[in-house]
């Protein structure tokens, strides 16, 4: 409606706050729910390009285009169809890239897959690279810690969240007998690299 602009601004904050909670509430139910050994893998056959044109048409829509290039590159060896946990891999790479957006202001992110097929199986490579802020090497082993958020002055204010993230991402990763890695440095920009195996589905 035709609010006042105070009012906009008051309504936007409480829609902002609401988000901001229902993620948080969401990412320790996601903990919680993993701990416990109730989430399990549901595989299926999909169309990974398919994943990807969906993680890119979201991430693109919060990448602030004038300063941050956000580019896609799939390897031709990737297979188009996979059967594996398709929710859970949208999953995975969803906060990957989502904290790639959060912690870079200029440069760019780039989003890169691979594959190494031998036979029926394939070894996805996920590479997801920023210009951000970096991680402190002092910081590295609170990475994927529970509650343990990394705080740099350039950020503190800024970013909003519990820490939870990269460790459901990392369970996650773990879930479908995967591996997770990242390089970094501070000031520089951050690398991270998921390797996920999964079969290929020829029919």
């Amino acid at each position: 409606e035709d609010l006042p602009e105070n009012q906009k601004n008051e309504v936007q904050s409480i829609y902002d706050a609401a988000s901001t909670l229902l993620e948080i509430i969401n990412n320790i139910l996601d903990v919680s729910r993993i701990e416990s050994g109730k989430e399990e893998k549901r595989e299926k056959t999909y169309d990974i390009r398919k994943v990807i044109m969906q993680l890119t048409s979201v991430i693109t829509s919060k990448v602030d285009q004038n300063k941050v290039n956000f580019t896609v590159n799939i390897d031709k060896d990737v297979p188009k169809f996979l059967i594996s946990d398709e929710l859970k891999i949208y999953q995975i790479l969803m906060n990957l890239l989502s904290n790639a957006v959060k912690y870079t202001d200029v440069g760019h992110i780039d989003f890169t897959i691979k594959s190494d097929n031998v036979g029926e199986m394939a070894t996805l490579k996920f590479i997801v690279a920023d210009t951000g802020i970096g991680i402190k090497e002092s910081d590295y082993d609170k990475l994927f810690v529970k509650f343990s958020r990394i705080h740099n002055q350039e950020n503190y204010n800024e970013v909003e969240g519990t820490g939870l993230g990269l460790v459901i991402t990392k369970k996650l990763v773990e879930l479908l007998g995967g591996t997770i890695s990242f390089t970094s440095k501070y000031k520089v920009g951050t690398t991270f690299t998921v390797v996920l195996p999964q079969k290929i589905d020829f029919n």
